[in-house]
């Protein structure tokens, strides 16, 4: 997990100090590393989580050759090493073993079209100086959260909606009819959040910002098309084949990997499937102490 943040403001170089105000708000996010680009009429926050490539190459905002591109990213792309492969046959120069960095030349390669190459969890902003834009991006299912507040004229984003008011341009109001809606079915739909002014990314979704124009599109949502001529093993095979791959891409990582373990069926599945490639997989529980019905503990045991 790390925190991003940022500001757009036309013909106007915005400040760096409310960006590190901004920024500091979630510092939790990221305790390892903190970054700020300022240009004008952009600026770009970023506190870091170490999770691939704990080396300073790391460091964010990050940029292309020559910065001309420049990223701040939360999340992790877990098939960065094949990208990275493909990127240094076309001739990219990666000055980094981050994964980070294959967005950005993912980007230059492809356009918004990046999105659909990346196998990940991820919530980005990226600043293309030669087009004046800014391009960002959420993942398919909306893992990363991305918040961002736009008024004509100045734009705002982060990765938490405390990051955003914390920017004077801001007033803080509630949006009663999304507070309402979740009071009434414990969620809330659509881009709205409690807060007049300020929305949600929504999942599968990106968004540019190019001379004073806003505009948000969806890349990827879910098709649902049942094959009825498909047996029952053949569904089995699938999601087994899926799950041992999904578990084992997940645990590209350069620091320890430990698994939540609830004792129900999905946490077990993914510590038994992570035990096959790490040798000592920690786990991570909580239990309930109120009467058996709540009490996981026991299955807990016999998985871990």
């Amino acid at each position: 997990m790390c925190g991003i943040a940022g500001i757009v403001t036309p013909m106007q170089t915005p400040s760096l100090e409310v960006l590190q105000r901004m920024t500091e708000t979630i510092a939790h996010r990221g305790p390892d590393d903190s970054g700020y680009f300022v240009d004008q009429d952009v600026a770009l926050g970023h506190r870091r989580l170490s999770i691939i490539d704990l080396s300073k190459h790391g460091h964010q905002p990050m940029a292309n050759e020559d910065e001309t591109v420049w990223l701040t990213f939360n999340g992790e792309i877990y098939n960065y090493l094949e990208l990275a492969e493909k990127l240094s046959a076309k001739g990219h120069q990666l000055k980094s073993h981050s994964d980070s960095e294959t967005i950005i030349h993912s980007y230059e390669d492809d356009g918004f079209n990046c999105v659909h190459k990346f196998n990940g969890m991820f919530a980005f902003a990226i600043w293309d100086s030669k087009k004046q834009m800014l391009f960002a991006a959420r993942d398919r299912l909306g893992i990363k959260p991305f918040y961002y507040y736009f008024d004509g004229q100045t734009f705002l984003f982060g990765s938490e909606i405390k990051a955003i008011v914390a920017h004077p341009a801001v007033t803080v109001e509630p949006e009663r009819e999304t507070i309402l809606q979740y009071m009434l079915y414990s969620t809330s739909y659509g881009d709205k959040t409690w807060y007049k002014g300020i929305k949600r990314l929504e999942p599968g979704c990106y968004l540019t910002l190019q001379d004073g124009h806003l505009s948000v599109s969806r890349y990827w949502d879910v098709e649902f098309k049942p094959d009825y001529h498909r047996d029952f093993n053949s569904f089995v095979s699938e999601l087994r084949t899926l799950s041992e791959n999904a578990v084992a891409i997940h645990l590209r990582s350069d620091v320890p990997v430990g698994s939540h373990l609830s004792g129900g069926i999905d946490s077990s599945s993914v510590v038994a499937l992570a035990s096959r490639h790490v040798s000592h997989l920690h786990t991570f529980s909580g239990a309930f102490a109120e009467g058996a019905e709540f009490d996981e503990r026991e299955y807990i045991k016999i998985v871990a």
